[in-house]
């Protein structure tokens, strides 16, 4: 995951990238029947914001933003295998593109001169044409000073997808979610 933020007063431009990819191995044995299932699924995301800083107080400020947010999802199931004596051996799946609304939020609250607590949520697509019904992502995190233009975070992070498209046998969707520790490092030029 990378996350890029150029600011010139209140004004910020954001860039947030994410690339995850999950496999797994499935191998199944019945009598006669042999089948190997390779599980794979990418889902890319690439984020482009425009923000708008307020200073709440001295030790709050808050970023509105807004923008598009690009995914790439890829699902693709490898079967290879034998009934019998006869060899079986064939691909499913597809990928798709899309690119949706997003708007979202950051929040820094400085808990001292070198600690802050920071909260950056979002939510895209809310079934806009092609979109997904709903992308969501929450992360908190503790963020160390340890000099003027470098720092350490700590957190958590949330995200879940709610995508699909077609219905039937051709339905292609993801409808899930991942969750984790983020740990970051932030330098400033």
């Amino acid at each position: 995951s990378t996350h890029l933020a150029a600011w010139k007063g209140r004004l910020g431009i954001i860039f947030n990238g994410d690339y995850i990819n999950l496999e797994t191995d499935v191998d199944m044995k019945s009598g006669p029947v042999s089948i190997d299932a390779d599980v794979d699924i990418t889902d890319t995301t690439i984020d482009f914001g425009i923000a708008y800083r307020f200073d709440v107080s001295e030790k709050i400020r808050i970023a509105p933003y807004g923008g598009l947010r690009y995914h790439y999802l890829k699902q693709e199931i490898k079967l290879k295998g034998a009934l019998g004596p006869n060899p079986i051996g064939t691909t499913l799946g597809t990928s798709y593109d899309w690119l949706e609304p997003l708007v979202g939020a950051i929040m820094d609250l400085g808990l001292t001169d070198k600690l802050s607590f920071l909260v950056k949520a979002d939510a895209s697509g809310f079934g806009v044409g092609s979109a997904s019904d709903l992308t969501w992502n929450v992360w908190c995190a503790f963020d160390y000073k340890f000099s003027e233009k470098h720092s350490l975070k700590l957190g958590y992070r949330y995200y879940d997808m709610d995508y699909s498209r077609g219905s039937g046998a051709e339905e292609f969707g993801f409808d899930g979610s991942e969750q984790g520790p983020v740990v970051g490092f932030t330098f400033k030029l």
